[in-house]
């Protein structure tokens, strides 16, 4: 079967159905439905100071619930734990270490990280093979919960550390070791049949200095976003460092920009957005050589209840909002497709193809979009039109007139018929 017409079906499904309930009133029962957004994911952390530090189980899922994906997140931390230590515990009869994960929960997620150095060491030292092999065991504990496996990649210290100068003179070469290891790592752990995935907040901390290096700055010194993601000792993150590592997985685990996110962490507006803005290009524009679990949407093994066709891709986007709707679709000569709808407040189709309603995202708040998708599911771009008073319905359900659509002509160009209550004080924008 084509996957281009595959795709055509599966958004033709959707039409004129609430993003969040496309599967539930559409599509049921599917196999596996936990795997549609608004269902709620369960995240299991290992890690030591590093991820304890400001409560970073409690960051991530702030931010899951304010990006309309209810989650639970628990951890088990210790201050210098190895992935080796995890392991141990992991394998100990009663031991908490056990006994949380295999305590009944239907883990989603399994989050790794191990110690700060030890993933940039000489790969023949026993440190670095006794974090794998610790790493291979928690992997198969996951797995046989019914979890995947995500190595949270840490962060160089600011200015390197001072006790390992030959190998970590300074922070970006600390920060290329420790890239290297995670990688390593995942290559060592994934199979043909199981991917492991990795969560690159050292990565987004080095685009945060490279950003501040640019302006000219010297990220080492005090007074700049970089220096500010790090606590006194320059090793363990500030609140700033830590909600950085929670966008980071935000975008990780859903595959949603976490730009725009609004959740209680105690940061000023401006600091959150900056480090939101940061998160969502590490992973959608900096990091092409890794894949995300959002990109293989296969692995979840997601099948038509007609039992004679199956999911090549699905998407969700939207908010919590029952106003947000799609209406039409069009495919162009290569199989790309170009739908129109509408929505409240914000809208994301993962990466950077997100918008939020300029005027604001108070309830009420209403636009027109146009998305492109191409072949394999993949938003390529998003525009928006709305109301400049914000209080209009441009299309509904309740008035098939005001419905719209969308055309091609044979140059692609694409054309949209709606309604606007427009003229007076309200324009079009």
């Amino acid at each position: 079967m084509r996957s281009g017409l595959v795709s055509v079906v599966l958004v033709l499904l959707f039409v004129a159905v609430p993003f969040g309930q496309m599967f539930s009133e559409e599509l049921e029962p599917l196999e596996n439905p936990e795997f549609a957004p608004s269902a709620p994911f369960d995240i299991l952390m290992y890690g030591n100071s590093y991820t304890s530090a400001n409560n970073l189980a409690s960051l991530v899922q702030d931010g899951m619930v304010s990006g309309g994906v209810a989650t639970t997140v628990d951890s088990l931390t210790g201050g210098g734990m190895t992935l080796d230590g995890h392991s141990q515990n992991a394998q100990s009869s009663g031991h908490s270490w056990n006994t949380t994960l295999n305590d009944g929960t239907a883990w989603d997620y399994v989050v790794l990280q191990d110690q700060s150095q030890i993933p940039g060491l000489y790969r023949n030292t026993a440190y670095w093979q006794d974090s794998l092999a610790g790493a291979q065991v928690l992997d198969g504990f996951a797995e046989d919960v019914g979890a995947e496996s995500i190595l949270m990649m840490t962060w160089g210290r600011r200015n390197g550390d001072s006790n390992n100068q030959v190998l970590y003179p300074d922070f970006l070469s600390m920060q290329e070791r420790l890239e290297d290891g995670y990688i390593d790592y995942r290559d060592n752990l994934s199979t043909p049949n199981r991917d492991v995935w990795i969560a690159p907040v050292g990565l987004a901390f080095k685009y945060v200095y490279e950003n501040v290096q640019a302006s000219g700055a010297t990220p080492e010194n005090s007074g700049n976003l970089f220096y500010d993601l790090y606590s006194s000792d320059g090793s363990h993150p500030s609140l700033s460092g830590s909600y950085l590592a929670s966008c980071v997985l935000y975008a990780t685990i859903t595959g949603n920009s976490p730009v725009g996110l609004t959740d209680s962490t105690s940061l000023s507006a401006s600091i959150k957005l900056d480090l939101q803005e940061a998160a969502a290009a590490t992973v959608f524009n900096e990091t092409n050589h890794l894949t995300y679990s959002w990109q293989v949407t296969n692995q979840n093994n997601i099948t038509s209840p007609l039992g004679n066709l199956a999911w090549e891709w699905a998407l969700f986007g939207g908010s919590p909002s029952n106003v947000d709707r799609i209406f039409d679709v069009v495919t162009d000569s290569i199989g790309d497709a170009i739908v129109v709808g509408m929505f409240e407040n914000l809208i994301s189709f993962g990466g950077l193809c997100s918008a939020t309603h300029p005027l604001g995202t108070a309830t009420g708040y209403y636009a027109l979009f146009v998305a492109k998708f191409n072949s394999t599911g993949q938003c390529e771009w998003i525009s928006i039109a709305y109301n400049d008073q914000g209080n209009d319905i441009p299309i509904s359900e309740h008035f098939p007139e005001r419905m719209s659509s969308i055309s091609l002509d044979y140059n692609s160009n694409i054309y949209i018929s709606s309604n606007c209550e427009c003229g007076g004080n309200n324009n079009l924008v």
